[in-house]
């Protein structure tokens, strides 16, 4: 019996450091990857955002797929998870899809709920079907997010859309809430200690190519999130 523990427990070491081995990359990063804000113009954002204009007032808004600026005014402020979607499928298959008809279609399967004011956001585990049943991606609802598995999802090329604060625009502030976006993690460095970004409700500075460190992500990030395979 106890020949047949240690067994066990040296089985369990082994297969622990093959893991290691195989996930703990020193650092990763997609290269070519093309950024999407959730509004249409990036650089009115800040504006938006911050009330200085509406949505509506975008002179892009008809390339969002919208029927009416009315239309993409609601969408626009739930549509984080779409911009990274239409991130990845742009640099997997090279196919720009407009973030609010991709918005409609995660809402045939219940990816979002009407009326869009009055609901909390994506639904994780309705998006992974739907990316799964239109576009061929395999992706995984997870409710325990670590940094070891965004790295190796990462190593392995895939891409990760993680729920942070929004207030992770400014990464040198202390959160006052927990969770409410996705920003799409494409990258890390173990010798710099931080990872790459893209906030598809960044401002000027924090919108593309972010580098953020270890311990800012930490604070801002509540451990949730969907990883998408390569």
């Amino acid at each position: 019996m106890r020949q047949l523990k240690r067994k066990s427990v040296l089985l369990a070491k082994q297969l622990h450091s093959k893991l290691q081995r195989k996930t703990h990359k020193t650092h990763f990063i997609h290269q070519n990857l093309p950024y999407f804000s959730q509004w249409e113009s990036r650089e009115l954002v800040e504006k938006i955002i911050t009330k200085q204009i509406k949505p509506q007032d975008d002179p892009r808004w008809q390339k969002s797929g919208a029927i009416d600026s009315e239309e993409y005014a609601l969408w626009s402020w739930s549509c984080c998870g779409m911009a990274c979607l239409k991130t990845i499928l742009a640099h997997k298959d090279n196919e720009v899809i407009p973030v609010i008809t991709l918005g409609k279609q995660c809402l045939k399967y219940g990816g979002y709920k009407l009326p869009l004011e009055n609901s909390p956001g994506l639904y994780y585990k309705p998006f992974t079907r739907f990316i799964k049943e239109k576009y061929g991606l395999d992706g995984k609802a997870v409710s325990t997010l670590t940094l070891f598995e965004i790295k190796q999802t990462l190593s392995d090329g895939g891409y990760v859309m993680a729920s942070v604060t929004p207030e992770i625009r400014f990464p040198e502030n202390v959160p006052k809430m927990h969770g409410g976006h996705l920003v799409l993690l494409f990258g890390y460095d173990d010798r710099k200690r931080v990872v790459y970004l893209h906030n598809p409700s960044g401002f000027k500075d924090s919108q593309e190519k972010v580098e953020v460190s270890y311990e800012q992500f930490k604070r801002f990030f509540d451990n949730k999130g969907i990883i998408i395979s390569g």
